[in-house]
């Protein structure tokens, strides 16, 4: 019901039934992440860290943990504890999503694009499971130098900028 409440756009009624869910069971991982969600969404990112780190405690083999601390910690521009979080949602599974196109986005920002452009890729290779992977994927590479069919490569667009100069 909190999900629903919280899809509606009741974020508050919605934290009001996670919070009486974990009242009785504070250790339920799926509530505590809903909690963290729906702090972040108020920007109470201390509040949904804890919330997270709580889930963490109680699974630590939880991926989608580690993805929203990633998230929280990227929102409060704490890019090396993000790095660190999405780079254990991918140890602990290499399904999470949105873990490689934020390390496509935290690498590609570094200037580390070989490593932007292997996590941007890590991406497309899930893209047989959620078609949107595709577009964020590209997105994500749109900055990089791109090895196409038969080896050629694409410029880079501040290669392309520079040399219209």
């Amino acid at each position: 019901l909190a999900a629903l409440d919280s899809m509606d756009g009741q974020r508050a009624a919605a934290l009001a039934r996670v919070r009486e869910v974990l009242a009785k069971s504070p250790k339920e991982v799926s509530a505590l992440l809903l909690e963290a969600e729906l702090l972040r969404a108020d920007r109470k990112r201390d509040e949904a860290l804890a919330a997270v780190n709580a889930a963490q405690a109680a699974d630590p083999r939880s991926a989608a943990a580690h993805v929203l601390a990633g998230r929280i910690y990227a929102e409060s521009d704490r890019i090396e504890d993000a790095r660190r979080e999405y780079e254990e949602s991918l140890k602990l599974d290499s399904r999470p999503i949105i873990a490689d196109l934020e390390l496509a986005r935290i690498y590609l920002v570094s200037g580390d694009t070989d490593k932007a452009l292997a996590f941007a890729q890590q991406a497309l290779g899930h893209t047989h499971r959620r078609a949107w992977v595709r577009g964020n994927a590209c997105r994500e590479m749109a900055g990089l130098s791109i090895s196409r069919p038969g080896g050629t490569t694409r410029e880079t667009r501040p290669q392309a900028s520079a040399r219209l100069r």
